[in-house]
């Protein structure tokens, strides 16, 4: 993991060797969070519509529960209902990611008290939860539920519970905001020490290619394309 001074060091030698303008503090506020967005966007679109997760992503997957009684000494956040306050560090929810906890109450079947089994819950917005119920066989059921996000709020929507039955825990995969790269100016317009050991939380090879791209996009500002791109190691985002 490099430090904040270490990225702004790696695009100014990058921009030095090709004669390019002035790259200050300013500059790359604005930029290398714009860098990062462009290098990471595509796998977290690819995980939304193909559920597939790669390691440029997957410092930025997070899991959230939400329990019934939570434990003093538990990171467990409480669940009011059938609906938990989402982290404050929520960007998006992972796809297919929330699992409902049941408990069994009472016997049903061959189940017992006490038992336990989890079922995955399918996302559903304002207009497709208001008609799921007029079709039979996408009801909510224990074994089909639907989930919401509404107000910054996980809903989930098992509806026909038996009285047999509750929820114990919900279980989430959230992709957590992009922490924000800034390097703070003292009163002399440089850098804060503090800013400067600050450390990203990707590992040196990407942090690499969020240098390569914050070159891109200085350069590409000035009208100066010298840059070389590869394009198999930056794919599409790049045009």
């Amino acid at each position: 993991m490099l430090t904040y001074g270490q990225l702004y060091e790696g695009v100014l030698r990058k921009l030095d060797k090709f004669g390019s303008p002035d790259f200050d503090i300013p500059d790359f506020n604005v930029l290398m969070p714009q860098a990062i967005r462009n290098v990471l966007r595509p796998a977290i679109d690819e995980a939304e519509t193909k559920q597939k997760t790669t390691d440029n992503i997957r410092y930025l997957l997070r899991r959230v529960t939400y329990s019934v009684e939570p434990a003093e000494d538990s990171t467990d956040k409480p669940l009011a209902g059938n609906a938990g306050e989402l982290p404050d560090d929520y960007y998006m929810l992972r796809k297919r990611s929330v699992e409902i906890e049941y408990e069994m109450v009472a016997p049903y079947g061959r189940l017992k008290v006490g038992d336990t089994f989890v079922a995955t819950a399918t996302r559903v917005d304002g207009d497709q939860r208001a008609s799921v119920p007029e079709n039979y066989f996408l009801r909510a059921t224990p074994r089909q539920p639907y989930f919401r996000v509404f107000n910054n709020n996980l809903e989930v929507f098992p509806e026909m519970l038996p009285a047999e039955l509750k929820i114990k825990s919900i279980k989430a995969e959230y992709f957590r905001q992009l922490p924000e790269v800034k390097l703070v100016e003292a009163e002399d317009l440089a850098p804060t020490e503090e800013s400067l050991k600050t450390q990203t939380i990707y590992p040196d090879y990407l942090d690499d290619q969020f240098i390569e791209e914050c070159v891109r996009l200085v350069q590409r500002g000035t009208g100066d394309e010298r840059i070389p791109v590869n394009p198999g190691a930056n794919p599409s985002f790049l045009t």
